[in-house]
């Protein structure tokens, strides 16, 4: 994108080089060919970083030493788009929680967080101990999964009824959650 630095107007190149059909341009414009028409590169720095609430917006043209830029301004999301966001968080969540469960089932060598809690049961019934021990890990998937789930379920409601802000990223997510640790095992090790 080009900028003509005396009207500010943006243009293609395309545009640029209709603009001055009678003329003959190399496949790169750099700003020493644009200079004689009045017309420089616009530079598009990196857009800023902003909550998941927030966007960012082209406000338009600044020139800061002599270098024509696209000046990013942050703004609130409309509350169409807010809620869009707020979907799309909640599905990324959604995952995440699921993958953390089931990665943790897995390092005892279940299927998923849904297999192990099958195994939930009343102690009484572990003729030994290894049957205990997975009586036990059941019994602790489930507690685990409810718990999980049931911090993500209130934080969620909050954020939809403005209790709680939207936060940026899964490990914020994360670190509200209950720590996952297996009980200890009753074999002999």
């Amino acid at each position: 994108m080009l900028i003509n630095f005396i009207s500010q107007q943006r243009l293609s190149e395309e545009e640029f080089r209709n603009a001055n059909p009678n003329l003959s341009f190399p496949a790169v414009l750099t700003d020493e060919i644009l200079l004689p028409f009045n017309c420089i590169n616009l530079i598009y720095p990196i857009k800023p970083e902003v909550l998941r609430s927030q966007k960012v917006i082209d406000d338009g043209n600044i020139n800061i030493n002599n270098l024509w830029q696209v000046k990013w301004v942050i703004v609130d999301k409309t509350p169409e788009e807010y809620q869009e966001a707020l979907k799309l968080f909640e599905e990324e969540v959604t995952i995440n929680t699921q993958k953390r469960l089931d990665d943790f089932a897995a390092t005892k060598g279940y299927d998923g967080i849904l297999s192990v809690c099958t195994y939930a049961g009343n102690y009484l019934d572990a003729e030994n101990t290894i049957e205990l021990d997975i009586i036990n890990e059941g019994n602790y998937a489930v507690r685990a999964r409810c718990r999980t789930w049931s911090v993500l379920i209130s934080y969620l409601n909050d954020v939809k009824k403005a209790i709680k802000p939207l936060v940026n990223t899964w490990a914020e997510i994360e670190q509200m959650l209950p720590e996952l640790k297996w009980p200890d095992s009753k074999q002999s090790k």
